[in-house]
């Protein structure tokens, strides 16, 4: 078998394993120290460095909550990354590590408004 096959083919079957996906995603807030929370389990105060599990794809609930400002609730998703999934597939080996999360997210907090009594 050619040289170059060879390499290919060793790169097919690798590639998947030791490719790097995003799997830690930093979540901050201005103002920081907001407490977040993620699927309802409390992690930390921002910054947070979250790690997702390697698997399938997944939607995340994030929560963020800081005294004296309005809380924040969205959700992030796993992408695909499509070289990834695509050698996996052919390598018949699971593409579990073609899911990826965004490296950092970023959230402003409102001040809670003050009301005053006349």
């Amino acid at each position: 078998m050619a040289k170059w096959v060879q390499l290919l083919t060793l790169g097919i079957l690798i590639g998947p394993l030791v490719a790097g996906c995003t799997r830690v995603t930093w979540i901050h807030s201005t103002p920081p120290g907001a407490l977040v929370r993620i699927n309802n389990e409390e992690m930390g105060r921002t910054p947070v460095a979250y790690e997702s599990p390697r698997g399938l794809p997944k939607r995340f609930r994030i929560h963020l909550e800081k005294s004296g400002f309005e809380s924040s609730d969205f959700y992030l998703d796993s992408t695909m990354n499509w070289g990834m999934g695509y050698a996996g597939a052919v390598s018949l080996l699971p593409f579990f590590w073609a899911w990826s999360l965004q490296k950092k997210i970023s959230v402003n907090l409102k001040p809670v408004p003050v009301t005053g009594t006349p």
